[in-house]
C-alpha cells in the first residue's frame, strides 16, 4: 500500500461529520489561539491519516507539529511534541508514523 495525498478539506469535513457535537478541532477560535495554519493536504495510509500544522505560541515562537487524523472516529492527536519541528523534519515524521504506527 502506498501514501497517497488525501485534501485537507475532506480531512476537515471528516472531522466535523464524525465528531457531531464534540470540540470542533478546527473551529476558528481554536485555531487561532496558537495561529494555526493547516496545508493543502495531508498524508493518507489505509485509515491512517498525518497532517502537518505550524503553530506561533504566546512567545511567539513559531514551529511544526505532526497531527494523526483517525478516519473512523475523527479524533486528532499530536504526534510527539507540539511545535518541535522544523517543516522539512515534521513532513518526514508525519510519514514516519504512518510507515510505522
Amino acid at each position: 500500500m502506498a501514501i497517497t495525498r488525501i485534501p485537507m478539506h475532506k480531512i476537515v469535513q471528516r472531522h466535523r461529520d464524525t465528531r457531531g457535537s464534540l470540540t470542533d478541532w478546527f473551529a476558528e477560535d481554536a485555531m487561532a489561539f496558537f495561529n494555526t495554519k493547516l496545508p493543502e493536504s495531508g498524508l493518507a495510509l489505509g485509515d491512517r491519516v498525518a497532517f502537518v500544522t505550524r503553530e506561533t505560541g504566546p512567545s511567539d515562537r513559531s514551529g511544526y507539529s505532526v497531527r494523526s487524523f483517525d478516519w473512523n472516529t475523527g479524533a486528532i492527536d499530536t504526534v510527539g511534541e507540539f511545535c518541535a519541528y522544523g517543516r522539512q523534519e515534521a513532513n518526514a515524521a508525519a510519514r514516519e508514523y504512518l510507515l510505522t504506527a
